[in-house]
């Protein structure tokens, strides 16, 4: 489906009804205004467009510039701007955002206390070529994220205890290293989870699915509220509270497994 800048639609959802959505913000991140409903709608839309309409207007200039910026160390990130996110686990912690040379100055990074803190200055940003913010970071415990785009990975992110709070729209792709892996994801987009952790405590209330069988637990507790299948793997200890819209799928063969299912859709064991 075409669409044109600041169109307004309504669209039908997996549970039946409908949400008003804008998708606009999403295509000035990929560059396109095609519309895919799973993944890339924002909410809230129509209380903001009017502040949005009062926003400068620019356009990217199609010269792509990959800007350094200066920053302290941190072991948070915040992110609410519209741009995709890529991390790095390194020995020190640097920032550089690659956009058109002209949009530089609209995307601001900056540090509060221990925070990260990734957003864009009150604009609207027309259309851009490229807008991704590369993020290298020493120790991670936490990451948050009420952005527009994708949060994903170049290599493990290894933590004693990461918490994962995700309202974004977007895909989330990581490969995690954890002892304790806290998630709370209430964002519009798959959540894609590889890697191990011993303990993890998921409260999962988005819309899109939960991908995690290559994400290896050995106790983990999940509540499903949302709207999406999720697969997991568990091979000790499974606390299961079903009351979402979809399928939840789990290998591992679980030692032990509580599962409470008022949801709709099956409970099945994979392994």
């Amino acid at each position: 489906m075409e669409a044109n800048e600041n169109q307004y639609v309504m669209m039908p959802m997996r549970s039946n009804y409908v949400q008003q959505v804008h998708f606009d913000q999403y295509a000035h991140v990929h560059g396109t205004h095609q519309y895919d409903w799973r993944t890339k709608p924002s909410f809230n839309s129509v209380a903001k467009k009017k502040d949005d309409d009062k926003a400068k207007s620019v356009k990217g200039n199609g010269e792509v510039t990959n800007g350094e910026r200066s920053i302290q160390s941190f072991s948070e990130i915040n992110i609410s701007g519209v741009f995709d996110v890529i991390l790095t686990q390194g020995d020190k912690e640097a920032v550089s955002v690659e956009t058109d040379s002209n949009l530089q100055e609209y995307i601001l990074v900056e540090n509060d206390g221990s925070s990260l803190i990734l957003k864009n200055k009150k604009v609207k940003i027309k259309k851009s070529t490229k807008m991704v913010v590369h993020v290298t970071v020493k120790d991670l415990s936490k990451i948050q994220s009420t952005g527009v785009g994708d949060v994903t990975c170049d290599n493990t992110i290894k933590s004693n205890t990461l918490d994962l709070v995700m309202n974004n729209v977007g895909d989330t792709k990581l490969d995690l290293d954890c002892q304790t892996l806290n998630v709370t994801y209430k964002g519009v987009g798959d959540c894609i989870l590889s890697g191990k952790a011993t303990t993890s405590k998921i409260k999962y209330a988005g819309v899109g699915d939960l991908k995690a069988f290559d994400l290896q637990v050995g106790t983990m507790n999940i509540t499903h509220t949302g709207v999406g299948d999720a697969n997991i793997h568990v091979f000790q200890d499974l606390t299961l509270d079903f009351r979402g819209v979809g399928d939840v799928n789990f290998k591992g063969n679980p030692e032990k497994k509580e599962i409470k299912k008022a949801g709709v859709g099956a409970v099945k064991n994979k392994s």
